[in-house]
């Protein structure tokens, strides 16, 4: 049968969250899909939850994350996607909840025209479904996509999107292993770099469950530090001709807050790396820029301080 859907959902301990998931896929008007379910090593009952949907629908797979594959759900979405036997790809997470006619009015948006993508509108809410807490970003489509993404004029988050498999062969898009954070904000730049166009609904298709879990900007590690900074500065480094003044000014000041931070925690061998990768860019970036990091380091290493150069 044609048009099939792979729902790749990785998952890591949310066997108490993750029926409400299965459960929303199930109820799908549209029944052309399978449902890729990839653990990251999970030391709950996941595995037992999982195999009760297996016995009693074919479509619903379990599987492990290979162990020569690094932890984490970008290598655990990648893992799903090449096991993947369907035509349209929709990664979701194990603890959020699809509408009834997400697949269905989704998939008919890509097959009425000769997009590659197409994307819903989502809701936050907590605890319950219908405790719902407002839109995860009123604009989910810009007249200038990739520049309002870069921008958060606009946002794209990954269970939204209904894709077509052959796009993403096509250009070798998977999820970057080596990010810790923001690999999402990386992987949808990199496909409004190739293609800003797409179809989408204003209709909510898409619950996202809000959490307590998430850590302010200046408690991540130095892993996720330079994440954050790895997934925006190729942006510069490789595409900066696509992008507008506003969005490379918005680049700078991510960059110039993560080389602070990395200077007031004393990880100066990050830094350093930041400034050659700025080094090596001067012309794009700047020598005024360019200076003021230098500067700033110089600061730091001498004096503990430096946080006003930046300001100049």
């Amino acid at each position: 049968m044609k048009n099939k859907i792979s729902i790749i959902i990785p998952t890591f301990n949310r066997a108490h969250l993750i029926s409400e998931t299965l459960d929303s896929i199930l109820v799908q008007t549209y029944n052309n899909w399978e449902c890729l379910v990839i653990d990251d090593g999970s030391t709950d009952n996941t595995k037992e939850i999982l195999n009760d949907y297996i016995k009693n629908d074919s479509r619903f797979q379990y599987h492990l994350r290979l162990k020569n594959l690094p932890k984490g759900a970008n290598a655990c979405r990648n893992y799903g996607f090449e096991l993947s036997q369907g035509e349209f790809i929709n990664w979701f997470d194990s603890d959020d909840i699809m509408h009834p006619e997400k697949l269905e009015l989704q998939l008919k948006l890509l097959l009425d025209s000769d997009a590659y993508m197409s994307v819903s509108q989502c809701v936050d809410f907590e605890g319950a479904i219908d405790n719902i807490k407002g839109l995860k970003n009123k604009f989910i489509y810009k007249n200038d996509n990739l520049n309002s993404f870069i921008q958060n004029k606009m946002k794209i988050f990954t269970p939204a999107p209904l894709i077509r498999k052959q796009f993403l062969l096509s250009h070798n898009l998977v999820f970057n292993n080596n990010l810790k954070r923001s690999q999402e904000f990386e992987f949808f730049s990199k496909i409004l770099l190739i293609n800003p166009t797409y179809v989408y609904t204003n209709k909510v298709l898409t619950y996202v469950r809000k959490h307590n879990e998430s850590i302010s900007y200046t408690k991540m590690n130095v892993d996720k530090i330079m994440s954050t900074y790895r997934s925006r500065f190729f942006l510069i480094e490789e595409h900066i001709d696509k992008l507008t003044q506003e969005s490379i000014n918005q680049i700078k000041k991510r960059i110039q807050s993560i080389f602070l931070l990395l200077l007031q925690k004393k990880e100066f061998t990050q830094a350093n790396l930041i400034l050659k990768d700025v080094r090596r860019n001067k012309k794009k970036i700047g020598l005024k820029f360019l200076f003021k990091l230098y500067l700033t380091n110089i600061s730091f290493k001498s004096l503990g301080k430096g946080e006003r150069i930046l300001k100049m």
